[in-house]
C-alpha cells in the first residue's frame, strides 16, 4: 500500500538529528526512493512542515516538522531544523481554513472586477485581410510607445516601440504582412484606421487573460488569417501575456508552418502553442543577445526576423522553414545595422 507523501515525510523528519541543518536539496535527496511524487509536490510539502514559514498559513500545513532560524524564509539558501514542540520563542503559523477560503474568495472577487473592468474598454474590430501578394505573416503585440495624435491613424504608424522600429525598415525591402493584437481593438491588420489609447494585456494576470479568452475572440481572428489561404508561413513574435489571448490549451490546426520564437526566462517556454505545423523555437536569450549584438531582451525576437530575412529570402523560408532552426543554431556573430 503506497503511503501519503505526509506520512513519508515524518518518518523522514524524525530520522534527521537534532540541533543539525539541513538544506532543501538534503531533504529532497532523503525523499528521491520515493519518484511516485514528484519535485515540485515535494518542496510544496516540505514548505507545509514548516512552523515558522508565514506562507503556510496560505496553502495548509502538513505538521508541525520543521523550523528555520532568521528573519526570513529563503528556500534557496535558507536551512532548516527538525522541530521539537518544547522550543520556545518560535512563531508558529497554523492553517485557518475558514480565513483562507475568505482571501481565495477575495482574490476571485478582484480578478472578475480587473477583468471586467478590461472587457468593459474592450472594443474589438473586425479582421480585415490584407490585400497584397505577399505569402509570409508577422503577427506581433502592440505597444506601450505610440505617437501623439488625437485623429484615427494607421496601426503601423501608431506604434513606436523597438520592435515597430525593425518592422518599418524590414518593410523597405521585404515583402511581408503584418497584423497586431491589440490590448484594445483585438488582432488587428497593420493597415486598420485606429484611435490612440491607454491600455495594455500587462494590465492583467495570465490567469485573467486565460479566463476572458474566448469573449476576446483573438483566437478565431488568428485561425482566419491562417486558413485564408493566403499565407505560406506565420510568424508570432509574442510575450507571455499575449500569447495567452490565443487559448493555448486548445490545439491549432494549420496547414502551413507557425514560427514561434520562446525566451528561456519569464516562463515563456510553458506557453505554447500545440497542433501540426506549429514551431515553438527555444532560445537561449543570453547566448542570442551575444550573438544578435544590437538587440535585447525586449527586441530580440523581432531581431531574428530582421536577421533571417536579411540572409534568405522569403521564398527560401517558405520552401524549408529547418533552415530557422539551423541558422539560430549557427555559433556567428550577427550585427543588425546591416540590413539588406
Amino acid at each position: 500500500m503506497n503511503r501519503p507523501l505526509k506520512d513519508i515525510l515524518k518518518i523522514t523528519v524524525s530520522d534527521m538529528k537534532n540541533n543539525t541543518p539541513y538544506s532543501i536539496q538534503d531533504i529532497l535527496e532523503r525523499l528521491e526512493k520515493y519518484p511516485q511524487f514528484n519535485k515540485n509536490y515535494k518542496l510544496m510539502a516540505i514548505q507545509k512542515c514548516i512552523i515558522n514559514n508565514p506562507q503556510r498559513t496560505n496553502i495548509g500545513e502538513l505538521g508541525d516538522l520543521l523550523y528555520f532560524k532568521g528573519n526570513k524564509y529563503d528556500k534557496e539558501i535558507t536551512l532548516l531544523y527538525k522541530y521539537d514542540c518544547n522550543l520556545i520563542g518560535i512563531p508558529i503559523y497554523r492553517f485557518d481554513k475558514k480565513s483562507s477560503q475568505k482571501k481565495a474568495l477575495l482574490s476571485k472577487q478582484e480578478a472578475k472586477q480587473r477583468q471586467n473592468h478590461f472587457l468593459n474598454s474592450w472594443e474589438p474590430k473586425s479582421l480585415n485581410i490584407i490585400e497584397s501578394n505577399n505569402q509570409i505573416a508577422i503577427i506581433s503585440s502592440c505597444s506601450l510607445s505610440k505617437i501623439e495624435t488625437s485623429a484615427p491613424i494607421k496601426a503601423s504608424q501608431l506604434y513606436i516601440g523597438r520592435e515597430f522600429n525593425i518592422l518599418k525598415r524590414l518593410k523597405l525591402n521585404h515583402n511581408f504582412d503584418h497584423y497586431i493584437i491589440s490590448a484594445k481593438y483585438g488582432l488587428i491588420s497593420s493597415e486598420e484606421l485606429i484611435n490612440p489609447y491607454d491600455k495594455t494585456f500587462l494590465d492583467l494576470t495570465l490567469h485573467d487573460i486565460e479566463a476572458i479568452s474566448s469573449e476576446l475572440k483573438i483566437r478565431e481572428h488568428l485561425e482566419l488569417i491562417i486558413n485564408s489561404g493566403k499565407y505560406k508561413m506565420i510568424f508570432l513574435i509574442l510575450g507571455n501575456q499575449y500569447m495567452r489571448t490565443l487559448q493555448l490549451k486548445k490545439p491549432l490546426l494549420s496547414d502551413i508552418p507557425i514560427i514561434t520564437f520562446l525566451l528561456d526566462k519569464n516562463s515563456e517556454t510553458h506557453q505554447t502553442l500545440k497542433g501540426e505545423n506549429i514551431h515553438n523555437l527555444k532560445l537561449d536569450t543570453a547566448k542570442m543577445i551575444k550573438r544578435f549584438e544590437n538587440y535585447g531582451a525586449i527586441d530580440l525576437k523581432m531581431g531574428i526576423i530582421e536577421q533571417l530575412f536579411k540572409h534568405y529570402d522569403e521564398q527560401e523560408l517558405i520552401k524549408n522553414p529547418k533552415i530557422i532552426k539551423d541558422f539560430l543554431n549557427k555559433e556567428k556573430k550577427m550585427n543588425s545595422l546591416f540590413i539588406i
